[in-house]
């Protein structure tokens, strides 16, 4: 085969070579594009921002009223200052500042917002010493490092403190609710949830009507409801009243303890005493004294009569009420 023809080949195979390349460059780049966009689409957000001047026991209020995760924490500067995020971009912010007090509204824009899953935050900071007046109809609420009254209101989500001293309101229909680290006081109620205060030095009147409750040590009144669910509190240094209808109680009570009203509809109560405590029993088991249904020999009480029993330790001091219809009451020494 003559030279020319062998070179007209091999420079068209070389234009083929290249038209293949950057046909494939092409190809890479479209793809490219088509990956990144909707990760970008994904990154962006509204971002709603401003700072207003604020005051010591002033009060912010935020009515997040189709929802919206709430997180609320203290700084040192004299100054509210206000980040709103929203992913979905058609979440209206208002502000309504006055003289001591700065309230912030948000609501999705437009009819079609009915529903819509939320994906907003507030994220604010405040002076340590403020008030707070939240609600959220579907998110979290997050308060860290304040001293102040709260009230807070979420529909579906968790509530949690953490270092905060002062009054307490505190609602979750769908949710559990955490207290660390603080000294509060106040109602803290979960309709379905479970509540945690690790430590109540200063009492607390707690609520869920499905969940279990867990109170630490504990001074003041403590009171505990849980409608189904288990309860336990302890060392109380305080007046107790609690109530499992459907669940088991455990206290501790320490030598500081006064009145204690327990009571379970279908659970059992186990009580222990510390060695100091002083008291004057009354005792309702499905069982009898001296059975598995009621132990109390191991704090040296003696209990009498036919049901409820009665007995006495000590002076009798205090008045202690056990009420276990269906289940067995455990009266022991305290560890």
């Amino acid at each position: 085969m003559p030279a020319s023809v062998l070179e007209m080949l091999a420079s068209v195979l070389r234009c083929h070579r290249r038209c293949a390349m950057l046909a494939a460059i092409v190809v890479l780049i479209a793809v490219s594009g088509l990956v990144a966009a909707p990760a970008y689409a994904q990154s962006t957000e509204r971002v709603t921002e401003k700072s207003f001047p604020a005051v010591d026991d002033g009060t912010l209020t935020i009515d997040a009223k189709d929802g919206g995760i709430l997180d609320i924490s203290s700084w040192e500067s004299p100054v509210v200052h206000v980040l709103v995020m929203d992913r979905k971009r058609n979440y209206k912010v208002a502000f309504e500042p006055g003289d001591k007090e700065l309230t912030v509204r948000g609501s999705y824009d437009g009819p079609e917002a009915k529903g819509v899953p939320v994906d907003v935050l507030f994220r604010v900071e405040v002076p340590r010493r403020f008030n707070l007046v939240l609600s959220t109809e579907n998110g979290q609420i997050t308060i860290t490092a304040l001293d102040g009254t709260v009230l807070g209101r979420t529909m579906r989500g968790n509530i949690s403190l953490s270092k905060v001293v002062g009054s307490v309101d505190l609602k979750t229909t769908a949710g559990n609710i955490m207290v660390l680290a603080s000294r509060v006081t106040g109602t803290l109620r979960a309709d379905r949830g479970n509540i945690n205060v690790p430590v109540a030095p200063a009492g607390i009147d707690v609520e869920t009507m499905a969940g279990n409750i867990v109170i630490g040590s504990a001074a003041g009144t403590i009171r505990a409801f849980t409608g189904a669910g288990n309860i336990t509190i302890g060392p109380v240094g305080g007046t107790l009243q609690c109530e499992a209808k459907t669940g088991d109680v455990e206290a501790l009570l320490g030598s500081r303890a006064g009145d204690c009203d327990v009571s379970t509809d279908a659970g059992s109560i186990t009580l222990r005493l510390l060695a100091s405590y002083s008291g004057a029993f009354e005792v309702m088991s499905k069982g009898v004294p001296g059975d598995r249904g009621v132990e109390c020999e191991t704090v040296g009480l003696v209990l009498r009569g036919q049901g409820p029993y009665a007995g006495t330790l000590g002076t009798g001091e205090h008045k202690v009420h056990l009420r276990a219809p269906q289940g067995r009451v455990r009266i022991l020494k305290g560890k």
